[in-house]
């Protein structure tokens, strides 16, 4: 079948709780805005009408449709398709969503359960690794969820080789015909503020390392602090921003275990934590840092990092699988407990030295991830 032929769902819902997932479709749909091939789909977003409406706005080429497999019908509606359906045989008004495809999906989902084609997403499999940051009854909602999918799905996707590689380890019997969709980020740099205006708005300096995680306990933002401690104790002073929601559900106490650390750790001049600010004023801050931190201990595929590659920003990060996958010779790595070595990489940058950094076109990889998602649409099992 072609791709011209497939009316496609996409499941999408605005969540800052979880940011990332939040921008993975919204990135998926502004690759997708710029690719000619997409053009030729009908696509149909899941979503309430508030996240319709926001997502319609990233888009000028495609066209999106607010998609309803059970529509409501008035009772002159439902007239007419009972007389349309004894002369014609259909119904003359149908305000169904046909959809052939749909994604992402990320366990049992009885609305789609008429749909051909259900394409299974799984980010990754951080509570099987760090059980700890997770309470008894998430572990087993996500346990379930992949026992669910593992045994059922058809097409199962993953952000990063990474997590791939993870589910052949714990679920070697699954019959699913997998997918490694590593997802890009598409920015409108023309609406970036300027970053003299953004500085003079956040109080910041003008020369500062970025941490721009949500505020959850495997993003690892206590190192940074413990790093910035050392460098205090040499005598170097750097600031330090922090931006992302302040909130993890599974421990709603651990902003503030963050923010006093950085009292007791003696650096809280030197760090600035602006919450969850306007996506144009972090991107230009990121832009203008000197370097971008990614300390976290377990990622599916990190939005900071494509953020940075797509800015050809200097990246320091955490030593862990799919960081390199993203970064390869691109990126500056430590040890995610080892503080002293994430200072010395600090240490290097203020100094001037030139340390690793994303040069590449990153056009190509939103194209990519535009057309590896249009080969899963076109793929037949």
């Amino acid at each position: 079948m072609r791709a011209r032929d497939m009316k496609v769902g996409i499941k999408y819902s605005y969540n800052e709780n979880w940011i990332g997932g939040t921008y993975y479709v919204e990135n998926l749909i502004r690759a997708l805005d710029g690719s000619n091939d997409a053009k030729k789909m009908e696509l149909f977003i899941f979503s309430d009408k508030a996240s319709f409406d926001r997502v319609s706005k990233i888009t000028s080429h495609i066209i999106l449709e607010q998609g309803n497999l059970f529509p409501e019908y008035s009772l002159v509606e439902r007239l007419v398709n009972k007389i349309s359906r004894g002369f014609l045989g259909r119904n003359l008004i149908n305000k169904s969503s046909n959809i052939e495809l749909v994604f992402p999906l990320n366990g049992r989902d009885k609305y789609f359960n008429k749909v051909e084609r259900k394409i299974y997403w799984i980010p990754d499999f951080q509570d099987k690794f760090l059980g700890a940051f997770f309470s008894p009854e998430e572990l087993k909602v996500r346990s379930d969820s992949y026992d669910y999918i593992s045994s059922n799905a058809e097409e199962l996707v993953f952000s990063s080789n990474a997590a791939l590689n993870d589910f052949k380890v714990l679920f070697p019997a699954s019959k699913a015909k997998t997918y490694v969709l590593q997802f890009a980020v598409s920015h409108d740099f023309t609406a970036l503020p300027t970053i003299e205006n953004v500085l003079k708005k956040y109080e910041l300096d003008s020369v500062y390392f970025m941490s721009p995680n949500q505020f959850w306990q495997h993003k690892n933002h206590s190192i940074i602090l413990e790093a910035a401690s050392i460098l205090k104790k040499q005598g170097v002073n750097a600031q330090f921003v922090f931006t992302g929601k302040e909130y993890d559900y599974r421990n709603p106490d651990y902003t503030d275990q963050i923010k006093n650390l950085a009292k007791e750790l003696g650096v809280k001049d030197s760090v600035r934590f602006l919450g969850f600010i306007d996506r144009n004023d972090q991107i230009s801050l990121m832009k203008n840092a000197r370097a971008i931190i990614q300390p976290s201990f377990f990622e599916g595929w990190s939005t900071v990092v494509e953020d940075a590659k797509a800015l050809n920003q200097t990246i320091i990060a955490s030593d862990i699988a799919v960081h390199r996958e993203q970064l390869g010779g691109a990126g500056n790595y430590f040890d995610p407990t080892n503080a002293e070595a994430l200072a010395e990489l600090l240490r290097h940058s203020l100094d001037g030295e030139k340390l690793n950094k994303y040069t590449e076109d990153y056009n190509t990889s939103i194209l990519n991830f535009a057309n590896d998602f249009l080969a899963i649409v076109k793929s037949r099992k």
